[in-house]
């Protein structure tokens, strides 16, 4: 009997890194035409979705809203690192170092686009070095779900995942080199400067790496994020905190749960990293902190994309081993001996068919088993798309419509400007959709804007569940808050009961003006600004000018900030809010200009004749 020789298929070895890396299948070689398709039929795909968007959805609600804000200020305050236009004081670099002026030059939504773009064929390149079969469809996954953080309005993380997969790419699926692991580190720098959530994220891939005992690799991606950060917090304090309710924890934990099960043992540093990432989600909803439910958008984005490469590796690693008992069978039939004809033949006959009969039960099994595993997969798959896609439409069902209070600002702000609410800080109750929150931030200092971390540190009794009026009346006190403005348009979430409250009618709240579109209350006992006997000149979104009589100590209602300065004056802490001491009668500007100079250990800035300097 002549029997065919039997090819064996020796395992595919994993990739440099062990992320992602299993046997190509001949049948999909047509597929590829050209190297590097794979990034570029993902920006083709996709780039139709962003022309859209730009041109039709991106209206400027709510993400965008904060976007336009924050571009708005630096592109008029250049040299400003203390913003006052929203809760009483923020610094720039809390919220990014690099996003405001990229925004502000390039454009709120061309850098939407570039970086959404850019990060696409990143996404794309990463994957096509590092899965090596078929990694064309998780990219074209990965690209709508970077298209679907874009769509939300976040373009300050987009930017930070732009150069964080740059970062990325820069070293996965290579050798140690030093250009690569300088290119790595710079681009992790860039993320963490542009978006502290990106830098985040580049930890969780530096502790797979860690995990991998790839040392090189983990260092150059986790230690500028942490620079980064503890520099960040030494220079410009800040305290927030974004809620992270334990039900938001369910879906994160079930894809990082399904990335670690359906990995194949070579992807050591994508399963490092699903279990990294799963502690973190624990850790941020025990632990308060500025995290809170941004931490979910790891696993929105790049879940599927992910979830995708491990389907598609697990149908194409099929039966890649063959049979140790066919071999040893055909190797010893091939001989053709003559014992083979004895009773020994015969019982080694019967003995393989039960061998045979248990295999074919035992494969069996294990087809079941992959058939149940893939099903499995595909569920964790399609929930990850339906979690990223329900996410995205509400975004744009709430953000895309321009509702008419937003488009009749002039009577609103002709009132205000009116009545002098430039002298106080003003209170917009928050919409749904947040464009209040750049609508009016070049003209008053605003209460309250568009960051949850601030939002709840700052006005935590909206969160409480227990907002009534006295509560609320001495919360508008403590900041100084003159006016109260309620647009006519659905309030945001924590906003609801506030929005109730001030339209019911109140003592303190005394109805000044209204049209069609906005209502105007007047606090009626409200608390100056500053201390008597100085008084406000006018609290703009970068400085306060006020008028001080004589010498003496005052004290302003706005967030101490190291950066605070007033030239021929001392400015220290009280308590949370700002004191300024002046030896002599005049104007005096506080404000937080990068190129003041530097104060004595007093606090204290002098101008440069010794004398206070004459504002108008």
């Amino acid at each position: 009997m002549r029997v065919q020789p039997l090819s064996v298929v020796a395992p595919a070895p994993s990739g440099p890194d062990g992320v992602l890396d299993v046997p190509r299948r001949p049948a999909y070689r047509p597929l590829r035409l050209w190297a590097g398709r794979v990034p570029v039929l993902a920006v083709l795909a996709v780039l139709p979705l962003y022309g859209v968007w730009a041109t039709l959805l991106a209206t400027g609600g709510g993400d965008l809203a904060a976007q336009y804000a924050w571009a708005g200020f630096f592109a008029r305050n250049p040299d400003s690192a203390y913003g006052l236009f929203w809760y009483g004081g923020t610094h720039t670099a809390n919220y990014s170092v690099l996003s405001p002026p990229l925004m502000a030059m390039l454009g709120v939504r061309t850098a939407s686009v570039l970086a959404g773009v850019a990060a696409t064929w990143l996404l794309g390149s990463l994957l096509e070095r590092t899965v090596a079969r078929v990694p064309l469809w998780p990219a074209l996954l990965g690209a709508l779900g970077l298209w679907a953080n874009v769509a939300s309005g976040r373009t300050t993380f987009a930017l930070g995942l732009a150069f964080g997969l740059a970062g990325l790419l820069a070293v996965a699926g290579r050798p140690e080199r030093r250009d690569r692991l300088t290119a790595g580190a710079l681009g992790a720098l860039l993320a963490t400067l542009a978006s502290p959530v990106a830098g985040l994220f580049l930890l969780v891939a530096g502790a797979g790496y860690l995990l991998d005992r790839r040392y090189a690799k983990c260092l150059v991606l986790c230690v500028p994020p942490v620079v980064v950060c503890a520099s960040t917090a030494l220079l410009f304090p800040f305290q927030g905190e974004q809620p992270m309710p334990a039900v938001r924890m369910l879906l994160p934990l079930l894809l990082s749960g399904a990335v670690l099960w359906a990995a194949p043992r070579a992807w050591r540093v994508l399963r490092g990293g699903a279990a990294v990432y799963a502690v973190g989600v624990v850790l941020t909803c025990l632990v308060p902190s500025p995290i809170g439910t941004n931490v979910e958008r790891l696993a929105a984005l790049f879940a599927p994309a992910v979830l995708l490469a491990c389907l598609r590796g697990a149908a194409g690693s099929g039966d890649v081993r063959p049979s140790l008992w066919r071999v040893f069978v055909q190797r010893v039939s091939a001989r053709q001996t003559s014992w083979w004809q004895t009773s020994l033949r015969r019982t080694a006959v019967r003995w393989a068919a039960a061998y045979r009969a248990t295999a074919r039960r035992i494969t069996a099994r294990r087809a079941t088993d992959r058939r149940a595993g893939a099903l499995a997969l595909a569920l964790a798959l399609a929930a990850s798309v339906a979690w990223t896609t329900t996410t995205t439409a509400n975004d744009l069902r709430v953000t895309t419509s321009v509702p008419a209070w937003a488009t009749h600002t002039g009577g609103v702000l002709a009132e205000l400007e009116r009545l002098d609410a430039d002298r106080d800080r003003v209170e917009v109750v928050p919409a749904r959709n947040h464009r209040e929150a750049a609508l009016f931030a070049p003209h008053a200092q605003l209460m309250r804007g568009w960051n949850r971390q601030l939002d709840v540190e700052r006005g935590r009794l909206f969160y409480e569940g227990a907002l009534d009026a006295p509560r609320y009346h001495a919360w508008l006190r403590q900041w100084a808050v003159g006016y109260v403005v309620v647009p006519d348009g659905t309030p945001d979430g924590p906003a609801e009961h506030e929005a109730a409250l001030v339209t019911s009618g109140q003592d303190w709240l005394e109805p000044v003006w209204h049209d069609a579109y906005w209502r105007i209350y007047r606090v009626r006992d409200a608390e100056p600004l500053v201390s008597a006997p100085a008084r406000v000149v006018r609290a703009g979104e970068a400085a306060v000018v006020l008028r001080v009589p004589g010498p003496g100590t005052v004290t302003v209602r706005v967030r101490y900030s190291p950066w605070l300065r007033a030239a021929g004056a001392c400015v220290r802490p009280a308590g949370p809010w700002t004191e300024l001491t002046v030896r002599r009668a005049g104007l005096y500007r506080l404000d937080s200009s990068y190129v003041s100079g530097p104060t004595d250990e007093d606090g204290c800035l002098p101008t440069e004749d010794g004398s206070q300097q004459d504002l108008q």
